[in-house]
């Protein structure tokens, strides 16, 4: 047997990467612009479109909830896109105020672009829409979830019969992707198309749409569940048939599952959803439970606002608000 070569634990000449990569992350809506360290050569972008909000509600009916937000990524040489580069971060989708026809807040779209003149914008990622309202004793449906590149429909107020369907998921960056539904239930989309919004209760119980790197639908009045999304954030929870609120769509998760339980008792306030810093997208706000119950607020970056509780009597509850979205640079 040869001799054993000597080992170099040099991170300088051993590894594919010098160092660990420099790590920005912008978390508050707004514009800034990002500056290559010295000396790097190569960027990873990864970017979350914003949550949009649930819609507002007057007495006696059920809104929809706000879709979540898409999330983009990709790989580029600093010496094709240039060392300064101007990031833009969606603003949170506002919950819809108290009252008839008050639809909930778009998520904004985040997005990251060249400095030269004229600017190319290199990477979007959509928000979700926002949720549908009541409109007198109708129900609305959900919203749709944001895409790669556009944001997700308003769900529809109320419509006769609560037979309004919900927003379509947002348009993916590329074409090709699979939609599998008319949005009017258990509607997923692959690609980066956003997952399709339930429709408002009618025949039959809207179910929101899953998406892969589109956001995850809103829930649609009495909806189950709000939609998942592999990468992108949650669309949110509503308030179920029964009157307990219903759980706001999960980050990392594509296929419907075992999620018919619901995530907040009778008369209880919706959970805000999970915030997940550093890592995927927020889930989506549960939907209040019972009478005069608020929606939870979805979790950052990019998670849907819920849908609230039923309200017996008075003016009603306003929706949740999404969650801003996000935009992390990693450079070497």
């Amino acid at each position: 047997m040869g001799n054993i070569i000597q080992s170099n634990n040099d991170p300088n000449t051993s590894g594919l990467i010098k160092a660990p990569p420099t790590v920005k992350v912008y978390s508050s809506d707004g514009t800034s612009t990002w500056t290559a360290p010295t000396g790097h050569t190569h960027i990873f972008i990864q970017a979350f479109g914003a949550g949009g909000g649930g819609g507002g509600q007057n007495s006696n009916n059920y809104p929809g909830a706000g879709g979540g937000g898409a999330t983009s990524r990709a790989f580029f040489a600093l010496d094709a896109v240039g060392t300064s580069l101007t990031v833009v971060v969606g603003a949170a989708g506002a919950g819809g105020s108290i009252g008839h026809n008050n639809t909930g807040g778009n998520g904004g779209i985040s997005s990251v672009a060249t400095t030269e003149d004229p600017a190319v914008t290199i990477l979007t990622a959509g928000g979700g829409g926002g949720g549908g309202p009541t409109d007198g004793s109708q129900h609305g449906s959900g919203a749709g979830g944001g895409g790669t590149m556009g944001i997700g429909g308003n769900g529809a107020k109320g419509g006769a019969y609560y037979g309004a369907n919900g927003g379509a998921g947002g348009t993916p960056t590329y074409d090709g992707r699979t939609q599998t539904s008319d949005n009017n239930g258990a509607g997923d989309s692959s690609g980066g198309e956003g997952g399709p919004g339930g429709r408002g209760w009618g025949t039959a119980i809207g179910k929101p749409g899953n998406a892969e790197f589109g956001g995850g639908g809103g829930g649609g009045a009495h909806s189950n569940h709000g939609g998942n999304s592999i990468f992108g954030a949650g669309g949110g929870g509503v308030m179920l048939i029964n009157s307990n609120g219903s759980k706001g769509g999960e980050h990392g998760i594509y296929a419907e599952g075992d999620r018919t339980l619901s995530q907040t008792t009778l008369n209880q306030a919706g959970a805000n959803g999970k915030t997940r810093p550093g890592y995927g997208g927020g889930d989506g706000g549960n939907g209040g439970g019972g009478v005069d119950q608020n929606a939870g607020n979805g979790g950052a970056p990019g998670g849907a606002g819920g849908g609230p509780g039923y309200k017996d009597s008075g003016s009603g509850n306003a929706g949740g608000s999404g969650a801003d979205g996000e935009v992390r640079i990693f450079s070497w």
